[in-house]
């Protein structure tokens, strides 16, 4: 019954973010919250949090139903590839604005918001920072070798292809010919593969 719930709040956690993410959900909160739409952002990403909060709760709370039993090199590897995710993840944030990234302070003016980012790991990977989420969670898969973990990286590997799938036809909308050459060029996830 616990892993029907988790999969039940990564399901909410990602209509709720999607939802909010769309581009008629933002028209309509720029039309309700008038001179505030500029926090929109920070409102988002506490709303991402707190549908985030129960997915963590149900993650520790759940048994410890072992799928293979742990060891000394499955745990090292998880480790290894915890760290390895997180440490993508972090120089990934780190390429984009964190301020507009969080919504606070106010986000400065856009210049040259036309420009495709293609530099740092964008010339390896399309997408870093799910890069670093799915590998954090495969790690965390093997160091603690739960089936809740293997659900928590499923649910996440699921909605990150999605969640792909609709980023990537708004980039394509913003950039055209430009992002369709790079993703032809540049792999969605796995660096050394095929673009598209």
């Amino acid at each position: 019954m616990v892993y029907v719930a988790q999969l039940a709040s990564w399901l909410f956690f990602g209509l709720i973010h999607s939802l909010l993410a769309s581009q008629l959900v933002k028209r309509l909160a720029q039309r309700w919250l008038g001179p505030l739409f500029p926090y929109y952002r920070l409102l988002y990403n506490a709303v991402s949090l707190l549908t985030l909060l129960p997915i963590l709760i149900l993650y520790t709370q759940a048994p410890d139903n072992y799928l293979w039993p742990p060891n000394g090199w499955t745990s090292g590897l998880g480790v290894l590839l915890l760290i390895t995710g997180l440490v993508i993840t972090v120089i990934a944030l780190r390429s984009y604005d964190r301020r507009e990234f969080l919504g606070w302070p106010l986000p400065k003016p856009q210049t040259g918001g036309d420009s495709l980012q293609q530099g740092g790991l964008l010339q390896y990977v399309r997408h870093p920072l799910y890069l670093g989420i799915v590998l954090a969670l495969i790690g965390l898969l093997f160091f603690r070798p739960t089936a809740a973990s293997l659900v928590s990286l499923l649910a996440a590997v699921l909605y990150i292809r999605i969640g792909i799938h609709f980023e990537e036809r708004k980039l394509i909308r913003t950039f055209g010919d430009r992002y369709r050459t790079y993703r032809q060029r540049v792999p969605m996830l796995v660096p050394f593969l095929p673009g598209r």
